[in-house]
């Protein structure tokens, strides 16, 4: 489809400013569920989209959910994010293992 004009009408187009800043909210606020953001979208402000697209949309947009956020960061990074959370446990008693 060259011209980008979809056939249904009641989708938004491949490129969407307004579904990439929904989509980028709804990360922010740890809203990852592809059914729920289908719902909230449809709900909240109208746009039908099914979860395979919202599936598709958040690769696009190179949205990560935070198992593939973890595994994309370096070693020495996610050590530090293990000892951060350590040492805000005054009473240590958590090990590495449980956070």
């Amino acid at each position: 489809n060259p011209k980008g004009k979809n056939q249904y009408q009641h989708c938004s187009s491949k490129n969407d400013r307004l579904i990439q800043q929904i989509l980028t909210q709804c990360h922010c606020d740890n809203i990852t569920n592809r059914a729920k953001i289908s719902h909230l979208l449809e709900a909240e402000h109208g746009i039908t989209m099914s979860e395979a697209t919202v599936a598709r949309c958040w690769k696009q947009f190179g949205l990560l959910g935070s198992g593939q956020l973890t595994c994309s960061l370096p070693d020495s990074t996610r050590w530090q994010l293990v000892l951060d959370q350590l040492a805000q446990d005054p009473l240590h008693r958590h090990s590495p293992c449980l956070v």
